[in-house]
């Protein structure tokens, strides 16, 4: 099993709409993703939303189910959606 440390995982390219785009404010360009983790015997989701600008972590969410509705309640989490934001979701 491989593990990968928090600035391998911000550090990582994405081949998105945002890819060569930079940020010029905070919640500008907000990307998402979907991680499995192994804990006691049993696989967990964990889907995360980062704010591209300051890199930080804006909502989260685990659970024992993967998609749509995992996506749908961590972006529920989430209330920094503006008009002019770009949002990419990977999973």
């Amino acid at each position: 099993m491989q593990y990968y440390t928090e600035e391998i995982i911000l550090n990582r390219q994405f081949l998105n709409l945002a890819k060569n785009m930079k940020a010029t404010r905070p919640h500008q360009i907000l990307c998402g993703g979907i991680t499995e983790v192994y804990y006691q015997d049993k696989v967990l989701y964990v889907s995360v939303v980062l704010d591209t600008y300051s890199r930080k972590i804006l909502a989260y969410h685990v659970s024992d189910y993967e998609g749509a509705p995992l996506i749908i309640d961590t972006i529920d989490k989430l209330n920094v959606f503006e008009n002019d934001c770009i949002f990419s979701f990977l999973s």
